[in-house]
């Protein structure tokens, strides 16, 4: 999941890398699911020590498998 964040810790916006599906049917739910949970966590707690730059852009990588502790 892409995110681009406000300097107050607030998601901007979040998007999906479409190309990663692998062919899965299940795929949009699952990418979709972890969308919405980084749009849920907003406001993330951002490192203090590290300017606004740092982490104004992000890439979010969710694994299913280690989610169902596999």
């Amino acid at each position: 999941v892409s995110v681009r964040m406000n300097p107050d810790g607030s998601v901007q916006s979040a998007t999906i890398d479409q190309s990663s599906s692998n062919g899965n049917p299940n795929w949009p739910i699952y990418a979709e699911s972890c969308r919405r949970a980084v749009l849920k966590s907003s406001p993330l707690r951002m490192p203090p020590d590290k300017p606004y730059e740092a982490w104004a852009e992000m890439t979010l990588v969710f694994n299913a498998r280690q989610m169902l502790g596999y």
